[in-house]
């Protein structure tokens, strides 16, 4: 049985955390903790929006 859905997360505070608000591009690692093989990602938008 397959289930399509979808996550949003908010990153900005994690960002400015790193220190990394202001840099020009980051690396985002979406990595699957249960499921494994069965876990398939259709596609990933990220967005940055600034107040």
């Amino acid at each position: 049985m397959k289930t399509k859905t979808n996550l949003r997360l908010a990153i900005n505070e994690l960002l400015e955390d790193l220190g990394a608000e202001d840099d020009e591009s980051v690396i985002v690692t979406i990595v699957p903790r249960a499921g494994g093989d069965d876990v398939t990602i259709g596609g990933i938008e990220i967005e940055f929006v600034s107040d």
